[in-house]
């Protein structure tokens, strides 16, 4: 008897270990979910102040987890431009990177030497993209050369700075070193 209640109480508390393993498992996981829920939904929240579109929001969403550049073959060069700087933004060295312009021509470095000259500049790029929020994301003037596929946003015309554009593949695609 005194065995049988032995190996009772060890299953029992065999089972109940298991349960409480099981329970705080899914306790885990139930919170990473809803830190990843609650960081979507802050990135949805930055990029949306500069995309502010719906349309554009959703296809930034798109392109920056598939990089399939055939989703971006109606987009404006101004809609490139605004994606370009979503994903500044949010710090996604990949679409960025996949946004710029490619080939021998273009000058544009490997993915690892651009994240490393990026690092290098980033606290200039992130002052200017505080100024384009403060002049307003959405005010400057497109200029767009189809027959050269070229085109030019330009961000101030006194002093003659703007963000430079080519077209690729019958997409727009940022230059390297864009804004000059």
């Amino acid at each position: 008897m005194k065995k049988w209640m032995f190996c009772f109480t060890m299953l029992l508390s065999a089972l109940l270990i298991t349960a409480c393993s099981s329970q705080v498992a899914e306790e885990k996981e139930a919170s990473a979910k809803e830190v990843a829920i609650n960081e979507e939904t802050e990135q949805t929240d930055r990029i949306s102040t500069i995309l502010k579109k719906e349309t554009l929001i959703n296809q930034y969403k798109e392109f920056s987890s598939s990089k399939d550049e055939q989703l971006l073959k109606q987009a404006t060069p101004y809609d490139i431009f605004l994606l370009y700087w979503a994903a500044v933004e949010t710090d996604d060295y990949e679409t960025m990177y996949a946004l710029y312009a490619k080939g021998v021509e273009s000058g544009t470095p490997s993915y690892a030497e651009f994240k490393k000259e990026y690092k290098q500049y980033k606290a200039n790029t992130i002052t200017l993209l505080g100024d384009l929020k403060e002049h307003g994301m959405h005010s400057f003037e497109e200029i767009k050369n189809d027959q050269e596929n070229w085109a030019y946003i330009s961000i101030d015309e006194e002093i003659g700075i703007g963000f430079g554009l080519t077209k690729q593949d019958g997409v727009w695609k940022v230059n390297w070193m864009p804004v000059g």
